[in-house]
C-alpha cells in the first residue's frame, strides 16, 4: 500500500507494508458511513497529560488513504478544516475539550441517526489517529 507523502514522518507508518487489502470490495456493498470526531484547532485542546500536536497531517493521511473508500466520510469537528477535506462542525454541550470528547461524540451520534441513518447499513466513528482498511471492513460485513 502506497504511504502518502504527508505521513512519511508518523511513527506508525511501517504498518501499511503489512496491509493486505482485500481485492473484492467496492463502494455500496454494503453502505459505509464513517466518521471522525476532531477539532479546528492546533491541537492544544486535546492536550491530555502529553503534547499537542497539530491534528491537520492526521486528518490529510486519513483522507487520502482510507477516507475516499468509504460511501461518505465526515470529519465531525468544531470548525473549518484544510481545504478539500469534508467535515461538518458540531457544537459540543459543555465546550470543545479533551474531557468532554463524550458529549461530542454523543452529539454526533445523535445527529447521524436523525441525519443518516436511513441511507446507509453501518457506521463507523474513531478519532483523528483512527486507521481503518476498509476493504477488509466490507469483507468481514458481508460474511456469514
Amino acid at each position: 500500500m502506497s504511504k502518502p507523502q504527508c505521513m512519511l514522518d508518523m511513527p506508525w507508518v511501517d504498518l501499511f507494508d503489512h496491509i493486505r487489502p482485500w481485492q473484492g470490495a467496492r463502494k455500496g456493498t454494503p453502505r459505509i458511513l464513517c466518521g471522525i470526531y476532531t477539532n479546528a484547532a492546533d491541537g492544544s485542546i486535546y492536550k491530555a497529560g502529553g503534547e499537542s500536536k497539530p491534528r491537520e497531517p492526521y486528518q490529510r493521511g486519513q483522507w487520502l488513504t482510507w477516507g475516499q473508500k468509504c460511501d461518505r466520510f465526515i470529519f465531525w469537528t468544531d470548525g473549518p478544516l484544510a481545504s478539500g477535506l469534508p467535515y461538518r462542525v458540531v457544537h459540543t454541550p459543555g465546550g470543545e475539550n479533551y474531557y468532554n470528547m463524550w458529549a461530542k461524540v454523543r452529539t454526533i451520534w445523535s445527529t447521524i441517526a436523525e441525519e443518516y441513518a436511513k441511507d446507509y447499513d453501518y457506521f463507523t466513528m474513531g478519532g483523528d489517529d483512527n486507521y481503518l482498511v476498509l476493504e477488509n471492513l466490507r469483507k468481514y460485513l458481508l460474511s456469514d
